[in-house]
């Protein structure tokens, strides 16, 4: 074979649509992290770890396992995908819900306990959820193998 047989090869193709994947999600890691950096600045960077701690948090709560699941079961058969992406939904709107808004509560009572008020917390707990869907379809996905 080729060089250029291999490397317009269906296998090639692939090699080089990961590698410049790979180089997309660096650079807007590389990107989002300046942007960020820049508009917080270097007294606002203790705001953003507390965010980032507190939506870490809420998903370690609220997750309980359901991903594992949601992939062991999807494998399995995957005409649930549809009840189990459903079902998802539904936890991460009713269980995310309601541990961000105890979160919100925790915060409002104990202010010195979360170093999170005002804009930053309320985009902490409208996010955290959405974190949660993104985890839980995520597994889906790995389960049908996509």
């Amino acid at each position: 074979m080729t060089v250029q047989r291999v490397v317009f090869s269906r296998f090639g193709l692939s090699i080089g649509a990961t590698f410049l994947t790979r180089i997309s999600i660096a650079s807007l890691a590389a990107l989002s992290t300046v942007i960020v950096g820049r508009t917080v600045g270097p007294q606002g960077q203790g705001v953003y770890a507390s965010a980032a701690l507190l939506i870490g948090f809420h998903n370690q709560i609220a997750n309980g396992g359901i991903h594992a699941a949601n992939t062991y079961l999807v494998a399995r058969d995957s005409a649930r995908m549809t009840a189990l992406a459903q079902q998802s939904l539904l936890i991460c709107i009713v269980i995310g819900g309601l541990i961000s808004f105890a979160f919100w509560e925790f915060a409002r009572s104990f202010p010195a306990w979360i170093s999170l008020s005002g804009l930053p917390l309320i985009v902490s707990v409208c996010v955290a959820p959405l974190v949660l869907l993104y985890i839980q379809w995520s597994s889906l996905f790995l389960g049908i193998d996509r």
